[in-house]
């Protein structure tokens, strides 16, 4: 059984061969020329070992292995084609996903390993402290403004009173200056 898994994957490596390199015996020359099954479980193993420690390549591997087993054409014969294909499309929409992160991932990679940017866990405790800082004069910083704004609302409203009083002045002032701008006969011919 394990031999006829070993020559259906050879027939499908030899399709896709011809897919990609044509008729060119050139490229088909380039190929490893060690085992086939080596070859994948070597590919299989550096795959493994790039994404320990990456939640999504390890999430999409798992998909990857799910897949692997549902078009493995001895997996489970009673199951219907039809039921194979809901499942593979069923995931694909997170498969797309998980491919367009890990070419996000592969965009990222050199600065990920800028040796600055591994040292960053020495310096944690540091970044924790400034955080903390930053956190506590943010909000000393907001009770200042509250009371900024407050002390602002006063003085505006006595503004406003001092306003209405010298306004409320002002009409005595002319009321008076008015009564004593009069001359005393005026008030004498008024009063008959």
């Amino acid at each position: 059984m394990e031999t006829d898994k070993i020559s259906i994957l050879e027939k499908c490596v030899a399709a896709l061969e011809l897919k990609v390199y044509g008729i060119n015996k050139e490229a088909q020359a380039s190929l490893p020329s060690s085992s086939l099954l080596e070859e994948v479980k070597q590919v299989d193993n550096n795959i493994g070992n790039a994404c320990i420690g990456h939640p999504y390549a390890t999430t999409l591997l798992s998909h990857v292995k799910l897949l692997d087993k549902l078009m493995d054409p001895f997996y489970e014969d009673y199951q219907p084609e039809l039921s194979k294909r809901e499942v593979i499309l069923s995931a694909e929409a997170e498969i797309i996903g998980y491919a367009q992160q890990l070419q996000q991932l592969n965009e990222k990679w050199p600065a990920l390993n800028d040796k600055y940017y591994s040292e960053i866990d020495k310096h944690t405790e540091e970044i924790e402290i400034l955080v903390e800082n930053e956190r506590k004069q943010r909000e000393l910083i907001k009770e200042q403004t509250e009371h900024i704004h407050t002390l602002l609302f006063r003085y505006e409203q006595l503004m406003l009173k001092f306003s209405v009083a010298f306004d409320t002045l002002e009409k005595e002032i002319t009321v008076l200056e008015y009564k004593t701008s009069k001359k005393p006969e005026e008030d004498y011919d008024n009063d008959k």
